[in-house]
């Protein structure tokens, strides 16, 4: 879905896209860093990242969740003191797991599917996500007796444009252009 409103925004602010390339958060994060792309999809607009990129969106708003084995579910971040939770490194909920709940400890992982598993091999005892991104991944690790088993109502995960600073200048003409095509052909691409 994102590839496709992505391509319909373009068009629509008469840009074109040389190509779509795949990369974990970490990865792509230093890549608009470093000017080696010029957008990224689905990122969350946090002050960290303010420096270094600009925003345009949302596209799409999703509840974060959180994934635990069926045998031991954990249904909020309070259940989590002194345990672990896994988060995809660079993940913006982060900083609040930290400044919130600073009893759990955080435990790295490259990918979503990394995540599950660290938490299949019992490494962690919950996996924080985006619930759009889960859903998409988590029935690959359905033998491994993961399931949602919670909400994390205080944080949500927003999936905006990133533009490297190079391209910043494009921010005005891609938000008017994104906002036409969420009206007018959002329907259609989903």
């Amino acid at each position: 879905i994102g590839i496709e409103l992505m391509s319909a925004t373009a068009q629509r602010a008469g840009l074109a896209i040389a190509r779509f390339e795949p990369l974990t958060l970490a990865r792509g994060l230093a890549a608009l860093q470093a000017g080696e792309i010029d957008v990224m999809l689905g990122l969350t607009d946090i002050a960290e990242r303010r420096a270094t990129m600009r925003f345009v969106g949302p596209y799409r708003n999703n509840p974060v969740v959180l994934v635990s084995p069926e045998r031991s579910p954990i249904w909020t971040l309070d259940q989590l003191a002194d345990r672990r939770l896994a988060m995809v490194e660079g993940y913006f909920a982060a900083g609040y797991v930290c400044a919130r709940h600073p009893q759990i400890e955080l435990v790295p992982c490259q990918t979503f599917d990394d995540c599950m598993q660290t938490l299949a091999a019992g490494r962690a005892d919950a996996a924080l996500y985006g619930l759009q991104g889960t859903y998409a991944r988590l029935a690959v690790h359905e033998s491994a007796g993961l399931r949602v088993s919670g909400t994390v109502p205080e944080v949500s995960d927003e999936y905006n444009l990133g533009l490297t600073p190079a391209r910043a200048a494009l921010a005005e003409r891609l938000h008017d252009a994104l906002a036409l095509t969420m009206r007018e052909d959002l329907p259609r691409i989903e």
